[in-house]
């Protein structure tokens, strides 16, 4: 879609995110297009670029199934002008992308020749005669004559360097180890004498490649760190008797040369301003973020930086936590006391779970339930039987009363509001309330609710808003397992309380004044990172939060700092 602009390709992208955990994905893409509802999604998002796949579209349906090769490559032509492509020449630099056009033709070309011996093939055949070509030995571009490279390998080191830095020297890393075919016995490549086969073969030739880079540029520099992690290296000892190169000393700030008229750099605290909205959006997700990492809560909740949604086969976690939710309230307003629930036969209760179960699927599966037949009854048997296994598990209980479902409550916390959404409130045998949590994940252990800084203040947080609560319980519904954790009366739930002998109404206190110091750090624009502890911001979000450059300053402070 390079015709239509930044703002069309922003759209596809938005479109591209949200798709990513939706069962849509699970169809090919035109099925998804013409059957799933992912046109509409198109057309409201991106109407231009959803106008130019509806005519591309039209030029696959116009045409026989079967095509032959040039009939394949006038189609594909006729599709990529529908699509807005303007060729390899916009797609990078000059001559990357003459090069690149170059060999996009000579393949549509040496396909194309195939006409006369094959015929008409199907599509499936036809894009894998033209992926083989493409994958063949392609024209290299220029080498450019200025610049820095990335080589990786000692051996890519050609003439005409002015000079080369060769990182990781470790005695580890060179001489190379030596790398076995492992479809050949070993003995049979030694004998053989193939490349690699032994440590002696492999030692020869690291010193091979080691004399030819010197040979080859003026100026050779090899590095290697003193530690990686918790692992200390040496230096590899092929370059013993190399001289050694001092680093020149750093001058002060104030002696750094700088260019004539140049303007003083200015160094300017940058810190993350106060929230000023009144709401804190992402409720008690915001809060469990700032307290395993204040730097990622800032990130993922008020930048709304997020990664793109890892693509898993079968259903995304975000639909089954979804339905099973949906299934689960649809379920317990019909059985909703522990009595009612007991005078329901076995059967009944089966019978019920798998209507709760499709009624709930139904809705998340909409047009593309279709395509992913199997998909939807697979997941709707596994919801089901889950379902009866919680029912089983609810008749352990002592008796209660569902009080209310899918709940939305507010709670106000030093000036500021949480949006809740309370899964179930059961009424108890004895004086107050249930609050019910389902998680169909990885969840936090309840013990942490008692720590003083708690990776999970959801449930607690319902109890400042439902005072009045004797229990909160975690239903974990996961791997085909069943399990409560929390703190209860004795009695009112299978298993152990993780009360510590203490009632929720003796830790209300404790969870307000917890509560509270989590909403004023992540109003207060906190973006502090744990160094014992810097995973949460790592990965995807290290190139955002600079982790590793921040460990390397605080590493440097401590050593400062170390008697």
């Amino acid at each position: 879609f390079h015709g239509d602009g930044w703002s069309t390709l922003a759209a596809l992208a938005r479109v591209d995110a949200a798709v990513r955990s939706d069962v849509a994905a699970q169809i090919p893409f035109v099925d998804a297009y013409r059957r799933s509802g992912l046109r509409n999604r198109v057309r409201s998002e991106a109407p231009e670029a959803a106008a130019r796949l509806d005519a591309a579209l039209l030029e696959i349906d116009a045409g026989p199934a079967g095509r032959t090769p040039a009939g394949w490559v006038q189609l594909w032509s006729r599709l990529l002008q529908c699509l807005g492509w303007r060729g390899w020449r916009a797609a990078g630099a000059a001559d990357a992308g003459a090069a690149d056009q170059r060999h996009w033709e000579a393949a549509l070309r040496d396909f194309a020749m195939l006409t006369p011996i094959v015929g008409a093939v199907p599509e499936a055949r036809a894009l894998a005669e033209l992926d083989a070509s493409l994958r063949r030995t392609r024209p290299a571009n220029p080498v450019p004559l200025r610049g820095v490279h990335v080589l990786r390998s000692i051996a890519a080191i050609g003439p005409g360097y002015a000079g080369a830095w060769i990182a990781g020297a470790t005695d580890s890393e060179l001489p190379a180890p030596a790398r076995l075919n492992p479809l050949l016995p070993r003995h049979v490549q030694v004998d053989a004498g193939m490349p690699w086969s032994s440590p002696q073969d492999a030692l020869r030739r690291s010193r091979e490649l080691v004399a030819e880079a010197v040979r080859r540029v003026p100026e050779c520099v090899f590095s290697w760190p003193a530690r990686d992690g918790e692992q200390e290296h040496e230096p590899s000892p092929l370059i013993d008797g190399f001289a050694a190169a001092d680093a020149p000393p750093r001058k002060r700030r104030s002696e750094r040369a700088t260019l004539p008229g140049a303007a003083e750099l200015e160094c300017v605290s940058d810190a993350a301003p106060p929230l000023e909205s009144a709401e804190i959006r992402g409720g008690t997700a915001a809060l469990n973020a700032q307290s395993l990492s204040p730097l990622r809560a800032f990130c993922e909740f008020r930048l709304a930086a997020k990664p793109l949604e890892p693509f898993a086969r079968g259903v995304p976690a975000r639909v089954r936590g979804i339905a099973t939710h949906a299934a689960l309230e649809r379920f317990f307003r019909v059985y909703d006391s522990r009595r009612r629930l007991a005078a329901a036969s076995a059967g009944e209760r089966r019978l019920r779970a798998a209507r709760c179960a499709q009624e709930a699927l139904a809705g998340l599966f909409g047009a593309a339930r279709g395509p992913l037949t199997a998909l939807f009854e697979l997941e709707r048997d596994r919801l089901a039987m889950m379902i009866e296994r919680l029912a089983d598990k609810e008749l352990e209980r002592s008796d209660y009363r569902v009080e209310e479902l899918e709940q939305k409550r507010s709670l106000e916390v030093r000036g500021r509001v949480l949006r809740l959404r309370i899964d179930r409130i059961d009424a108890l045998e004895d004086d107050g309330i249930a609050v019910i949590d389902y998680k169909t994940g990885r969840g936090i252990p309840a013990s942490s609710w008692l720590s003083p800084r708690p990776r999970d203040v959801q449930l607690p947080t319902y109890a400042l808003v439902l005072p009045n609560s004797a229990a909160l319980v975690v239903a974990s519904l996961r791997a085909g397992d069943v399990r409560y954790a929390g703190i209860w009366p004795k009695g009112a739930f299978p298993g152990q309380s993780r009360g510590n002998g203490e009632s929720i109404e003796q830790l209300l206190e404790t969870w307000r004044h917890t509560v509270g110091a989590l909403v004023d750090e992540y109003c207060g624009g906190d973006t502090r990172f744990f160094a014992g502890d810097p995973e949460p911001i790592g990965g995807v979000y290290a190139p955002l939060t600079r982790l590793y450059e921040q460990l390397a300053l605080h590493r440097a402070r401590e050593a400062r700092e170390r008697p």
